[in-house]
């Protein structure tokens, strides 16, 4: 099957321009959901055999868990994928589909929602590599205790079926707000306010999408910008935005996160605008959110405000205690904080010390360490920090600590 937008399972494709953007909604446009019950499923062994995989390229018999036996459609996944799926889960997910039965491979994304779905979990059944203490269940075993987890379960789910692969095993509660139709009524309602918004740029994988407007708004722009002078912090282009980011494999909320570019840092600025996929959720719900957008800005504008007026004696020490509590953010913070004292010999604010602790993101990015997901977690893991009181971490860090 010819990939349209990934050369891997794992790839993760950055998007520059409008067409990009566009040719991604059109991909995603192309998704098949199934919705069988949970018992009519059933998971089967790939071996990591090349020579035996142009069997599952005409139609093809398996055995069903009640010992019928069937045929099913052929497969038009190429070598390559089959055994990246066999190296991988090594998983064959069967289901009714189409008045009858289907086997498609898997990719790593959907391996948690199917074990979630045979109400199966640990290391017995999650383990991939030989450890010194435990050993890899066979994957034949594991396929066998997934279909008689399943058979248990009674409820229906919710498959997403996409690029050749099964990539979410999802349950009934689980709302389908489908990308390339909320986007567009996202774009059309964040118009309404800022006709001038444009599409800055984007990451796509199979576990995330992520895109950068910018709202173009010179009074919000210039506002925040003398904002920012009153206290020290100069910039000079300031450009506010909105990030919104989506998950179809049930790793997060259709969220849409206020930030603001400073000098080509974007800056994730506190709490976002967060609809789940929860039951009963719709994207209307999700545009009609979009009303407070002003208001998140207000707010954390406010908070940034805050920090403005912090007075912190003690910047890199400032720093490194809360890099201590938040130890995921200790890749890349590496001489951050000899930065801000060199920078900021008498003290500083705590805004100082905030948009340090963004740069963690710039240092990443520079690495090329960041996919979609850990962007998304680490930006709003730093976001967060706009809300803490930073005198409470105002302290010299010594070798103790």
């Amino acid at each position: 099957m010819e990939n349209t937008f990934f050369t891997s399972d794992d790839a993760v494709v950055t998007l520059k321009t409008e067409a990009d953007k566009e040719k991604v909604l059109e991909f995603i446009a192309k998704d098949e959901w199934y919705t069988p019950y949970i018992w009519e499923c059933f998971a089967k062994e790939i071996a990591n055999a090349p020579l035996f995989f142009e069997q599952y390229k005409e139609q093809f018999e398996t055995e069903l868990p009640n010992g019928l036996k069937c045929n099913v459609p052929a497969l038009d996944n190429s070598n390559e994928e089959l055994m990246e799926t066999a190296k991988d889960t090594g998983l064959m997910l069967g289901f009714p589909a189409n008045g009858g039965i289907v086997v498609k491979p898997t990719r790593y994304t959907a391996f948690t929602s199917i074990c979630q779905r045979a109400g199966i979990s640990g290391s017995t059944i999650s383990n991939m590599d030989e450890k010194p203490l435990i050993s890899v269940l066979p994957t034949m075993e594991k396929a066998q205790w997934l279909s008689r987890g399943f058979s248990l379960h009674k409820a229906d789910c919710k498959i997403l079926y996409r690029d050749g692969k099964v990539s979410s095993m999802l349950s009934k509660e689980y709302e389908i707000l489908p990308a390339n139709e909320t986007i567009p009524r996202f774009e059309r309602k964040l118009r309404e306010d800022h006709p001038d918004l444009t599409f800055s740029s984007g990451m796509f994988s199979h576990e995330y999408l992520v895109l950068d407007y910018m709202l173009n708004d010179d009074i919000m722009e210039d506002s925040f910008i003398s904002m920012l002078s009153e206290y020290g912090v100069s910039a000079k282009t300031v450009k506010a935005g909105v990030r919104f980011s989506t998950s179809d494999v049930g790793n997060s909320c259709v969220t849409a996160a206020p930030f603001y570019d400073l000098d080509g840092a974007r800056i994730r600025l506190g709490k976002p605008i967060c609809l789940s996929h929860d039951k009963g959720h719709s994207i209307e719900q999700f545009i009609k959110m979009l009303n407070g957008l002003a208001m998140v800005f207000k707010e954390n504008e406010d908070l940034v405000e805050k920090l403005g007026n912090t007075q912190i004696k003690h910047p890199g020490g400032c720093f490194l205690h809360i890099i201590d509590k938040n130890r995921s953010l200790r890749s890349g913070s590496e001489d951050l904080a000899d930065e801000l004292d060199a920078e900021f010999p008498a003290g500083c604010t705590a805004i100082d010390v905030f948009l340090a602790l963004n740069k963690i993101v710039e240092v990443r990015n520079s690495r090329k360490e960041l996919n979609p997901t850990q962007l998304i977690n680490l930006t709003e893991t730093i976001a967060k920090l706009l809300l803490i009181n930073y005198t409470d971490y105002d302290h010299v860090w010594t070798d103790e600590d």
